[in-house]
């Protein structure tokens, strides 16, 4: 047999939520992905890649892939490489160990070479380098759309959320944001409002409640000249509230505010921190605290 020369490849599970799947005979990983988001990843992956693919019952059978190393240097000077070499591969998605979680593995179908001297494929044997080669592409590809869905999800936090005084479903009086992403206004609220002296001790995502402790800020002149908002003293007593972010399902975003005293804020109460609060969530980057 033909001695391989080259190092030990190892899996690049680099990505959150995913582990390698040491107990599979081929080359493999588990990722936090549903079948059918997988599905669509690989999908999207080989489409791009312009490679041919059969897909029956969870498992992609690629045409050939072609490596093209050719290079008129390479021909004039000669090398160890193969002109051409092409690959098939088997890829299979299955139900992962943990909940909401998919098995991909990866198998060396095929492959064969064409040398710079020859116009004729050569087959050659099969190895779990190769496997393990595209199974990294594969990795590298989603690692690239959970940093681009990542930055983009960073980009949606930092632009500003209008806001005007309303009713929640419940006829409170409430903020009603002009978004309609729920997800966005649910994990920019806290920061909007820690440096106006609230500070986040827990969070309930059954409920889309906030449990904050509020301290009312010592007031600063100059700094408030700046818009620093940690030298707003808002109208509130120190103590314990909570933030009903509504609307998850349907209707209208809502910041509903609830007192020391498990009541919602009156509709007077709110107009006094409408000024601050309106101007804290549309503001597109929020101010570094030195």
């Amino acid at each position: 047999p033909e001695l391989i020369n080259e190092p030990p490849l190892q899996i690049l599970a680099v990505n959150q939520g995913m582990r390698i799947n040491r107990a599979s005979e081929d080359p493999g990983v588990f990722m936090s992905l549903s079948l059918s988001e997988l599905t669509s990843n690989i999908e999207t992956y080989l489409k791009e890649k312009e490679i041919s693919y059969q897909l029956e019952s969870n498992v992609f059978t690629t045409d050939w892939v072609i490596t093209d190393n050719e290079a008129w240097w390479r021909s004039v000077f000669g090398t160890d490489l193969p002109r051409f070499i092409r690959d098939k591969y088997q890829v299979t998605l299955t139900e992962g160990e943990r909940a909401e979680e998919t098995a991909l593995t990866v198998k060396h179908l095929a492959q064969e070479l064409m040398p710079y001297d020859e116009d004729v494929w050569l087959n050659k044997p099969l190895t779990k380098r190769s496997s393990t080669e595209m199974l990294n592409r594969f990795v590298g590809h989603l690692d690239y759309i959970a940093r681009l869905t990542e930055a983009k999800e960073v980009a949606r936090l930092n632009l500003g959320i209008e806001v005007k005084l309303g009713q929640n479903a419940n006829k409170n009086a409430a903020l009603v944001a002009n978004s309609s992403d729920f997800q966005t206004v649910w994990l920019k609220t806290p920061k909007v409002l820690q440096p106006f002296g609230f500070t986040l001790t827990d969070k309930d995502q059954i409920t889309d409640t906030y449990f904050f402790n509020f301290e009312v800020n010592e007031p600063g002149f100059f700094a408030s000249l700046f818009g620093d908002d940690s030298a707003v003293a808002l109208p509130l007593t120190d103590g314990a509230y909570q933030v009903i972010i509504g609307g998850k399902k349907q209707g209208p975003t809502t910041i509903t505010f609830i007192d020391i005293d498990g009541n919602p804020l009156t509709d007077a109460k709110m107009a006094e921190l409408f000024p601050f609060l309106s101007e804290g969530f549309g503001r597109n980057v929020r101010q570094k605290k030195r």
